[in-house]
């Protein structure tokens, strides 16, 4: 019996120390564990917390939810005036002063950085709204065709239709004046005189933007000079021509066209050697005419500073006619008769430049064979402009007539130039 109760004994007190480890480790994860996971997550809580309780604090102290005066620290730098004027306010607000200093400081420290202006900013206006448009509803085609019964009636006869005016005009007036005098005793002696000269040019062009156009100039050139050295002619004339130029075109292919031109050019007055009555042309002495029938081409080059026309005349009929028998032999026509006329081919170039403002330059060329005989000139034509009124004007002329009787010196060139400075006016 002793030794059962002994073993009894044993198991108890075996059992009741496992009980007693059991509910020490029971109640180790009850007093340890928790409360930890606990306190983290509350104080997580709390930090969210206090984060937004200072967003709202920054909030509540402005009349809207949301503070923009800091957008200014992120987009690209610009210079706003206030920045500077807000350096001498007494009443600035604590975050402007914040924002001003920090902008300040970089203005004078890294200007580089600055990217734009608040004038230009204002130079671009408002933001453009970005809200959506409700679209209109689509109307019916019926409704908008159907005739409306309040529409206003109207007298048919009172519409106008006008034909359109295919028709431009330019015109243009120069006159040149000029002196000289010279003293008795001046060392170099000299002649006083006094010129003038006066030119009209008109142009007009018929278009109807189709395949026909016609181009139609006329312009008179007169001169006068007095010399006391001619005591013969008080006032002498010493230029006087009149010439037209017609051209008529259909359009052919591309800037190309068809053309048929006319080209007459004869003096106006009678021109007298000096301290003589021999006269060396008169009207209708000579005239000449010319016809020819060929292709003509416009074209424009370096942004239209360079623009002319070429005209091909592959059959040309040359007229030429002088009423005074007496200088007939100055014109390639032989004595006792009157007239001259020939066939051939005619080219001619004309074109402007105009690389500089105030100055143009045109030129006036045309070349004539009958192949038995050549006849070629070339104008230029320069004009400086002061103003819309004031100008300087060189003509320089060089002609080629191998039906005249050949000069020792020049051969069969003829040249002549001309500068003036006067009043210049044109549309």
């Amino acid at each position: 019996m002793n030794t059962k109760h002994i073993i009894l004994a044993a198991l108890l007190i075996v059992v009741s120390t496992l009980d007693a480890t059991a509910q020490r480790r029971r109640c180790t994860v009850e007093v340890d564990t928790v409360p930890q996971l606990e306190r983290k997550y509350v104080d997580s809580l709390l930090a969210v917390r206090r984060q937004v309780d200072s967003l709202l604090a920054v909030s509540s102290d402005r009349s809207y939810a949301a503070d923009n005066r800091y957008y200014r620290m992120f987009v690209p730098l610009t210079f706003y005036h206030d920045v500077s004027r807000n350096r001498f306010a007494l009443d600035a607000d604590t975050a402007d002063t914040a924002i001003d200093d920090a902008l300040m400081s970089v203005y004078f420290r890294r200007p580089d950085l600055v990217h734009s202006t608040q004038s230009k900013i204002d130079e671009a206006g408002p933001l453009l709204s970005t809200k959506p448009k409700k679209a209109a509803a689509a109307s019916d085609i019926v409704e908008f065709a159907k005739p409306k019964a309040n529409e206003a009636d109207f007298d048919m006869n009172d519409i106008v239709i006008s034909r359109p005016n295919f028709w431009t005009f330019n015109w243009r007036f120069d006159v040149d004046l000029a002196q000289n005098y010279y003293s008795s005793n001046w060392a170099g002696r000299g002649e006083n005189n006094y010129t003038t000269r006066e030119y009209l040019r008109f142009y007009a062009k018929y278009d109807n933007k189709k395949r026909v156009f016609f181009e139609n100039m006329i312009e008179a050139t007169l001169g006068f000079n007095s010399s006391k050295t001619d005591t013969v002619h008080s006032v002498r004339t010493n230029a006087s021509d009149l010439h037209y130029k017609g051209n008529f075109n259909v359009r052919a292919v591309k800037a190309w066209s068809y053309s048929l031109q006319f080209d007459a050019k004869t003096p106006l007055l009678r021109v007298f050697d000096s301290n003589s009555n021999h006269v060396k042309t008169d009207f209708a002495s000579p005239l000449t005419l010319n016809v020819s029938v060929g292709m003509r081409t416009n074209f424009k080059f370096f942004k239209n500073k360079l623009n002319g026309d070429l005209n091909i005349g592959a059959f040309s009929y040359n007229y030429r006619y002088c009423d005074r028998a007496d200088i007939v032999g100055s014109y390639g026509i032989k004595n006792g008769e009157h007239s001259l006329q020939d066939y051939g081919s005619r080219v001619d170039l004309n074109f402007n430049i105009a690389f500089i403002k105030n100055l143009t330059w045109r030129v006036e060329s045309y070349f004539y064979s009958s192949y038995s005989r050549t006849e070629a000139q070339i104008v230029n034509k320069m004009d400086f402009r002061f103003n819309k009124y004031i100008a300087t004007h060189l003509d320089f002329y060089s002609r080629f007539d191998d039906s005249r009787q050949r000069d020792d010196h020049h051969g069969y060139w003829q040249f002549r130039d001309y500068l003036s400075f006067g009043l210049s006016v044109g549309l």
